[in-house]
C-alpha cells in the first residue's frame, strides 16, 4: 500500500486506536462508573489464554498449544477459524489484535513498511444484511464518515492484500445463503488474511477452513491468578470459599469475572451458575446503577421487559434459529404490545422512554446498523431462561417438548433455567420430558438441576431403556451418567470399573473427568489399576480436571512400568502446562525407551516458552543431578538471554558433567545468535541460483530412475519428482499407471491427485485417465486400490461413485475405509444411503470413515436417517452411531426428528396427553428410507425412553 492510499485510512485507525484502548472493557459488562473500581485489571488475556490447533481423534498428542493472539497471527495467511464457547475470549481476542494492528508503525512513520502494511477490518456478522461488502463498508464507515470505499475499491484491496480481515460469529449468521455467501467471499479473495470466529463447528460449519484453533478453559492457576489480580484484598478469602467449585464458574474468563465482580460487590458466592446471572443482573440494577435518574416505574419494568426482549429475539425463523440483533424500531414495537397486554395507558410511550433507559443503564446496546443487542449472548440467554421459568407451570408437556427441548438453540436457556427452579415436580417433569426428546439431553439436564435433586433426577438416568423396552447398553449408561457431570454419578460409575469389558472399564474411568473434583479420590485408585489402558484413562481424565492436586500423581506415572502410561502421563502434564510440571518432565528426558524421551523433550519445547525457561533456571539448583542436567540440555535448546547469564555463573561447577552440559549449551545458544547474524549476511541471490541448480539436477536425476529396472527406484523418483513440483513428469506419472510394481502404482496415482490440485492447467489432461483410476479399484493390490479412491475423490469426478460404492464389498477393511473416506467428498442422494449402510460394517475404521463422513453432510435431508442411527445404538455400531446422530443434531439444531414433524401444540390444560409405556408415537411417518440391504418404514424415534408421551388426534 503507498503512502498516498495509507493516508486514507489514517483517520479510521486514529479512530479504532482512541475505541479499543481499553479493549477489554467492550466485552466486560459494567459501565463507565464501575469501571473506574476495576482499573487495576486490565484483561484475562493477561492472565494467559491459551488455543490448541484442532486434530484428528488419532492425533490429539500432535496438537499445539499457543498463546492466543500468537496462535491466530500465525495461521491468518492461511485462513484460521477460532472455535469456543460463548464468554471463552474470541471476540475480545479480535478486539485486542484490530487494536495491535492499527497502531503499528505506519508507512509515515517508518521505512519500507509500505508492502507489509494491512489495514484491520473487524466484520461482525451478527448484523448481517446483504454481503461481506456491506459490512465491511459499514465498519470503515462507523470509524471514518468520509471512508466511502464502494464495492470496486474494496474489490482491489482484497486482491491486493491490502486488508486483515477479523470476521467475527460464523454462527450467527442467519441463513443458509449467508454463510454460502461468506464461503464463497473467502475462496474469491485469498489473496487476503481473514481470522474467524465461531461458537459451533457445525451451526454454520468451517467454511472450508483447515486451520482450526480452540479456546482452551482457563486452567486452576490461571483462574487463581485472574481472582487475585481482580481481588488482591478479597480474592484469597474467594478462592477458600469457593474450593473445589473455582473450575465450575471459571469455565471461561467471562463467567469467572462475573463471580469475581459480584464476590467484590456483596461478599456472596452463588450456588450455581443460574443464581450467578440472577444475583450479578440484580446486583448490576440495583448498586452499579443504583443512582441513576429514571423513574421508579421505568425500573420496576426493566427486568420484565429485557425477559421478554429475549424471549422474543430466540424465537427466530426457521424456527431453529434465534436472532442475536434486532433493530430498534422493531423493539420499540415488542415493548409496546407487551406493555399494552399488561394495560399500561400510554405503552408506546412508556415503551419508547423506557427503551432509552434501558440502553443508557442496563445490559443491552445499540450495535452497527441502528441494531440492539444484549451486552453479551450469555445475557439474552439467561434473560430468556428468566422468562420461562415463569412459563414452565403453564406450558403443557406436548409444547414444552416441541417448543423448547427439541430445539438446540433453547438448551444452554433451559439448563440455566433448571439451576433456578425450585419445585421438586417441575424438575423431575422436565428432565423426564427431556430424556423422552434424547437421552443426552436428559442426562445433562439431570446435572444442570440443583445439588437437592441430583440424587433422584441421576436415578431417573439409570433407569431410562432404549425404545421397545431394550436395555441401554454398558457403554451408553456409562457416556450418560459422565453427561450429568453429577457427583451422584460417581456411585453408578465406579461399577463399571469391575466390567469384564475393558473399553467399558475405560469409558468409565474416562468420563469421571465430566464430574471433576469429586472423582479425583477415585481417579487416584484406578492409578494403580492393573490394566494399563485403565491407567492411561486415569491419567487423561486426571489432566483435564488439571488442578494442583492431581500433578504430584501425574508426575509419579512418569515412573510406571508402561512406556504407554508414561507417554500419557507427559501429555498430560503439557497440556497443564504450569511451572510444577517441569522438573518431573525434566526428569524423564532420561527414560530408556526413546520414544517417552522424545515426548518429554517436545512437550517442554510447546509448553509456554517463558514459563520453561525460568523453571528450567531454577531446575539448574535442583539436588538431583539429572534433573539439573537435563535442564541445562533444555536451555541449550531453547535458552534467551537470561539463560545465558545463569548458565555462564555455573561453567565451573564442581559436577564435571554437569559443567560440560553447562558449557555445551552456552556454545549452541552462542553459536546460534551468531548463525542468525551470518544468515543475514548471505547473499541471498547466489543462495537462491544454487537451489534452483540443485533442484533441475534432481529433477533430471529422478526422471532418469522412472526408467529404472529397481521398482523402489521408480516409485521413490516419482515422489521425488512430486516434492518438486515437476510439471513435466506428468505424462511419465500417468504412464507408470501402467507398471508392474505396485508400489510404483500407489505412487503415480497419489502424484495424480496431487498435480491435480496443484496445476488446474493440467487437470483436462489428468481427466483423460480418470477411466484408468477407476479400472485400478480392481487393482490386485489391496494399497492400490485404497490409494485410487482416495484421488478419486481428490479429482472428484462423478463418474466415480458407481464403482466407489461397488467398493464398499471390497474384502479388504483398509480398502472400504477409504472408499468411505471418499465417498464423503461425493455426497448425494447416491451416496448418502451407502455411508449410512457402511455404519453397520464389521470392521471399526469403516464404521469411523463412514460416521465422519455423514457427519459432514450438509442438506440432503439428513435428518431423516436419525431413527435409523438411533436403531443402530444397541449394535456394535453404537458408538460411531451415537457420534454422528449427535453431529446431525447439531447441524440440523433439533434432536427428535419425529417430535420436530409433529405440528407445534398450544397451551392448554385440557390437552388429551397421557403416558405410556412403549414408544414415542408423534404420528410423524418419516417415509421409507433405503439405505441398500436395509429398509426403514414408518414411524421411528430419534431417541428412546421407556415411559413416553403419546399424543391422541
Amino acid at each position: 500500500m503507498t503512502k498516498a492510499n495509507y493516508s486514507q485510512f489514517k483517520t479510521y485507525l486514529q479512530s479504532i486506536s482512541e475505541k479499543y484502548k481499553c479493549w477489554w472493557n467492550l466485552y466486560t459488562l459494567t459501565d463507565a462508573e464501575g469501571k473506574k473500581q476495576e482499573k487495576q485489571l486490565s484483561s484475562p488475556f493477561d492472565f494467559g489464554l491459551m488455543v490448541e490447533t484442532l486434530q484428528p481423534k488419532q492425533e490429539q498428542e500432535k496438537a499445539e498449544r499457543l498463546p492466543v493472539l500468537e496462535g491466530i497471527r500465525k495461521y491468518a495467511q492461511d485462513r484460521v477459524l477460532l472455535v469456543g464457547k460463548p464468554g471463552s475470549g474470541k471476540s475480545t481476542a479480535l478486539a485486542r489484535l484490530l487494536l495491535e494492528e492499527a497502531e503499528k508503525p505506519t508507512p509515515i512513520e517508518g521505512e519500507g513498511l509500505e508492502e507489509e502494511w494491512s489495514i484491520p477490518v473487524l466484520v461482525e456478522l451478527r448484523y448481517w444484511q446483504t454481503s461481506v461488502f456491506e459490512r465491511i463498508q459499514a465498519f470503515l464507515q462507523q470509524h471514518d464518515a468520509n471512508l466511502n470505499l464502494d464495492e470496486t475499491s474494496l474489490k482491489t484491496l482484497l486482491r491486493q492484500g491490502k486488508l486483515l480481515l477479523l470476521i467475527d460469529g460464523v454462527n450467527e449468521l442467519p441463513s443458509e445463503d449467508a454463510r454460502r455467501q461468506v464461503a464463497v467471499f473467502r475462496k474469491d479473495y485469498p489473496q487476503t488474511s481473514m481470522i474467524f470466529t465461531t461458537r459451533d463447528l457445525v451451526v454454520g460449519g468451517d467454511l472450508g477452513i483447515e486451520k482450526k484453533l480452540e479456546m482452551q478453559p482457563l486452567n486452576e492457576t490461571q483462574m487463581r491468578e485472574f481472582v487475585m489480580a481482580y481481588l488482591p484484598q478479597q480474592g484469597e478469602e474467594l478462592l477458600q470459599r469457593l474450593g473445589s467449585r473455582l473450575r465450575e464458574f471459571g469455565k471461561t474468563p467471562l463467567l469467572l469475572w462475573m463471580l469475581c465482580s459480584l464476590f467484590q460487590q456483596t461478599g456472596n458466592i452463588p450456588p450455581n451458575l443460574g443464581m450467578v446471572f440472577r444475583l450479578f443482573t440484580q446486583n448490576y440494577e440495583s448498586n452499579w446503577r443504583g443512582d441513576v435518574a429514571v423513574t421508579a416505574e421505568s425500573r420496576r419494568w426493566w427486568k420484565s421487559l429485557l425477559e421478554h426482549l429475549a424471549f422474543v429475539m430466540m424465537r427466530g425463523q426457521p424456527v431453529t434459529e434465534f436472532r442475536v440483533a434486532i433493530p430498534k424500531r422493531e423493539v420499540e414495537e415488542i415493548f409496546t404490545k407487551y406493555l399494552d397486554a399488561e394495560k399500561l395507558d400510554k405503552p408506546r410511550d412508556y415503551a419508547k422512554c423506557w427503551l432509552e433507559d434501558l440502553l443508557k443503564h442496563h445490559l443491552i446496546q445499540v450495535g452497527s446498523g441502528d441494531k440492539i443487542e444484549f451486552r453479551h449472548q450469555l445475557l439474552q440467554e439467561y434473560y430468556a431462561a428468566e422468562y420461562l421459568l415463569r412459563q414452565l407451570p403453564h406450558i403443557n408437556d406436548a409444547k414444552l417438548q416441541h417448543d423448547y427441548l427439541n430445539l438446540l438453540k433453547w438448551t444452554e436457556p433451559v439448563a440455566l433455567m433448571l439451576a433456578l427452579v425450585e419445585d421438586e415436580a417441575q424438575v423431575l417433569r422436565v428432565v423426564r420430558l427431556a430424556l423422552d426428546v434424547d437421552l443426552m439431553l436428559g442426562a445433562r439436564f439431570a446435572g444442570e438441576v440443583k445439588p437437592e435433586f441430583h440424587k433422584k433426577t441421576v436415578d431417573l438416568v439409570s433407569e431410562q431403556k432404549l425404545k421397545n423396552g431394550q436395555e441401554v447398553t454398558n457403554w451408553l449408561q456409562v457416556q450418560l451418567f459422565g453427561k450429568t457431570r453429577s457427583q451422584a454419578a460417581i456411585a453408578y460409575l465406579q461399577q463399571f470399573l469391575q466390567s469384564p469389558d475393558s473399553d467399558v472399564r475405560r469409558i468409565a474411568v474416562w468420563v469421571l473427568r465430566q464430574v471433576g473434583e469429586p472423582a479425583i479420590d477415585v481417579l487416584f485408585k484406578v492409578l494403580k489399576h492393573p490394566d494399563s489402558g485403565v491407567r492411561e484413562a486415569a491419567i487423561s481424565a486426571l489432566g483435564e480436571i488439571g488442578n494442583d492436586i492431581v500433578i504430584p500423581k501425574l508426575i509419579e506415572m512418569l515412573e510406571d512400568s508402561e512406556p504407554d502410561v508414561r507417554q500419557k502421563a507427559i501429555f498430560s502434564l503439557e497440556k497443564l502446562d504450569c511451572e510444577t510440571v517441569i522438573p518431573g518432565l525434566l526428569k524423564v528426558i532420561q527414560d530408556p525407551v526413546r520414544n517417552v524421551k522424545q515426548m518429554a523433550k517436545l512437550a517442554l519445547k510447546k509448553m509456554n516458552r517463558k514459563v520453561v525457561i525460568s523453571a528450567s533456571i531454577k531446575a539448574l539448583q535442583n539436588p538431583d543431578s539429572s534433573i539439573r542436567k537435563n535442564a541445562a540440555d533444555t536451555l541449550g535448546e531453547i535458552g534467551n538471554e537470561t539463560a545465558i547469564y545463569a548458565l555462564s555463573k555455573l561453567e565451573e561447577d564442581v559436577d564435571l558433567d554437569f559443567s560440560l552440559r553447562v558449557k555445551y549449551a552456552l556454545f549452541k545458544l552462542q553459536n546460534k545468535s551468531v548463525k542468525n547474524e551470518s544468515k543475514s549476511h548471505q547473499n541471498n541471490q547466489e543462495v537462491q541460483g544454487n537451489q534452483e541448480l540443485e533442484k533441475k539436477e534432481k529433477i533430471i536425476k529422478s526422471l532418469k530412475n522412472l526408467e529404472h529396472r529397481d521398482h523402489i527406484l521408480r516409485g521413490n523418483a516419482i515422489v521425488d519428482l512430486i516434492s518438486l513440483d515437476c510439471k513435466q513428469a506428468i505424462p511419465k506419472i500417468i504412464d507408470a499407471l501402467k507398471d508392474p510394481s505396485a508400489h510404483v502404482r500407489s505412487n503415480a496415482i497419489t502424484g495424480i491427485g496431487i498435480f491435480f490440485n496443484k496445476f488446474p492447467e493440467y487437470r483436462e489432461e489428468i481427466k483423460t485417465v480418470i477411466h484408468t483410476l477407476i479400472e485400478v479399484l480392481r487393482d490386485s493390490s489391496s494399497h492400490v486400490r485404497s490409494v485410487a479412491a482416495i484421488t478419486l475423490s481428490s479429482i472428484g469426478s462423478e463418474e466415480a461413485i458407481p464403482p466407489l460404492i461397488e467398493g464398499l464389498k471390497d474384502s479388504d477393511s483398509l480398502v472400504r475405509a477409504s472408499v468411505t473416506q471418499a465417498l464423503g467428498k461425493f455426497i448425494s442422494e447416491k451416496t448418502i444411503p451407502a455411508l449410512v449402510q457402511s455404519l453397520q460394517d464389521k470392521d471399526l475404521l469403516v464404521r469411523e470413515s463412514a460416521g465422519e463422513a455423514l457427519a459432514k453432510v450438509k442438506g440432503h435431508n439428513i435428518e431423516q436417517y436419525l431413527p435409523y442411527f438411533t436403531n443402530l445404538i444397541s449394535t456394535q455400531a453404537g458408538q460411531q452411531a451415537l457420534r454422528t446422530i449427535i453431529d446431525i443434531q447439531e447441524q440440523c439444531q433439533f434432536y427428535n426428528h419425529d417430535i420436530f414433524l409433529y405440528p407445534s401444540v398450544e397451551d392448554d390444560k385440557n390437552s388429551d396427553i397421557h403416558t405410556s409405556s412403549n414408544i414415542n408415537n408423534f404420528y410423524g411417518d418419516v417415509g421409507n428410507i433405503n439405505t441398500g440391504d436395509v429398509k426403514i418404514k414408518g414411524n421411528q424415534i430419534g431417541t428412546q425412553n421407556n415411559q413416553q408421551t403419546e399424543y391422541k388426534e
